[in-house]
């Protein structure tokens, strides 16, 4: 589970699938008034999708925490 303090810039985090199978990882750029994180997509498995910027509440990082985990494990 990320814990709200945990959630800052240089932080990278995978998303997983509910099989547990890795499908993105993400790098924290930075956190907005420490309710929403903007997150660079580094990878994932739709390749068009690397490099993209998106938005993140930070709530929602902590809650997903079966989803979103920190550290990378290699693409199943």
């Amino acid at each position: 589970m990320i814990a709200k303090k945990e959630i800052k810039p240089g932080l990278q985090v995978g998303w997983y699938s509910d099989q547990g199978n890795l499908v993105a990882e993400f790098e924290v750029l930075e956190v907005l008034d420490g309710k929403v994180a903007r997150l660079k997509v580094l990878r994932s498995r739709r390749p068009e999708l690397a490099g993209r910027v998106e938005n993140y509440t930070v709530r929602d990082m902590t809650e997903w925490a079966e989803r979103i985990r920190p550290g990378v494990e290699a693409f199943a």
